[in-house]
């Protein structure tokens, strides 16, 4: 089966677009970069169309022939990578960009690069996730700041003018996300999509409906907030964060074993007990006392015992609260 031709679009902060050439000189070859206008950023519909054109005006520029955007469109496919937000989670990478973060070798993922970044792995799913899609799919706008593995045969697509994949999800998960919902009957066709609806507006359509987004899964369980309890990083030092976002270190994987690294953060109330929101995201009661009083500004990551104390014990482990 031949590859059909993938022209690769992705949206950068305007300082990492200005220095992509000269700070990913690979990548660069085989990546187009724009960012949103200044003055801020166009959401993902309008991030898509000024992508698209700004890859348009360029292959047009280097062509030196005026080209029609349908002419253009119809060349080639384009897959979009959606990355131009500057993190405020990761502070360290935020003017590079969340598709040029760097990712430690994963197990199991052939393929992998010791300097690769975020971009890499997500094309290694992407792309073939185009390869079997429809000779008239022309457009893939993908999300840049998540890593999605297949692990199984990709089911045949329909024909349709529009497709989207997604990820089942409970409604405690879906509700701080945009969310498509599916007849329960019919789950491989979308009855619409509602952007951040309420917990009791999504178990009312949950009744009715099948519930995906693109959010990280609880895998099946009703944990609420997944740091510590569902996920957790190490980093290239062996400290254990409880969540990639919020920098304090639980202990280091190099001095004790990691189950008594996670035993200790499971004594914290914020990641042994049910937590029904995004911490680092939607707390802002959690934000303002933990990371702006106790994380900003220091040395990271910052170990726990400076950020937590006696007063932030877990009462009620969340798999009791379940």
């Amino acid at each position: 089966m031949n590859k059909p031709s993938i022209e690769r679009l992705v949206s950068l902060p305007a300082g990492a677009v200005r220095a992509f050439s000269e700070i990913e000189p690979f990548r660069a070859r085989n990546v187009f970069a724009a960012s949103d206008p200044p003055g801020g950023q166009l959401g993902s519909g309008g991030g898509t169309a000024h992508l698209l054109a700004s890859a348009w005006r360029k292959a047009a520029e280097q062509e030196g022939a005026s080209r029609s955007f349908s002419s253009w469109i119809s060349s080639s496919q384009k897959l979009l990578v959606h990355g131009s937000g500057e993190s405020r989670r990761l502070p360290a990478y935020a003017a590079l960009g969340k598709p040029l973060t760097p990712i430690p070798s994963l197990r199991g993922i052939p393929g992998q690069r010791p300097d690769q970044v975020l971009l890499d792995l997500q094309l290694q799913t992407y792309e073939p996730l185009f390869w079997y899609a429809p000779i008239a799919s022309r457009v893939m706008v993908t999300c840049g700041d998540v890593i999605l593995r297949v692990n199984r045969w990709i089911p045949e697509y329909p024909d349709a003018d529009v497709l989207i994949f997604g990820l089942a999800s409970s409604h405690e998960e879906a509700r701080h996300h945009g969310v498509i919902l599916c007849p329960a009957d019919e789950p491989g066709k979308m009855a619409c999509f509602v952007q951040k609806p309420t917990q009791e507006r999504l178990e009312e359509l949950e009744k009715k409906h099948k519930v995906f987004t693109h959010l990280t899964p609880a895998y099946g369980l009703n944990m609420g907030c997944i740091a510590l309890k569902g996920m957790f990083s190490i980093t290239q030092y062996g400290d254990v964060l409880p969540c990639p976002y919020i920098h304090t270190s639980i202990g280091n994987v190099f001095k004790e074993p990691l189950k008594d690294i996670i035993k200790r953060g499971m004594k914290i109330k914020y990641f042994g007990e049910y937590v029904d929101t995004c911490l680092i995201a939607e707390d802002r009661a959690f934000i303002k006392k933990y990371v702006e009083g106790r994380i900003y500004n220091k040395l990271l990551p910052v170990p726990c015992s400076e950020v937590f104390t006696g007063e932030d014990i877990t009462v009620k482990p969340f798999n009791e609260a379940l």
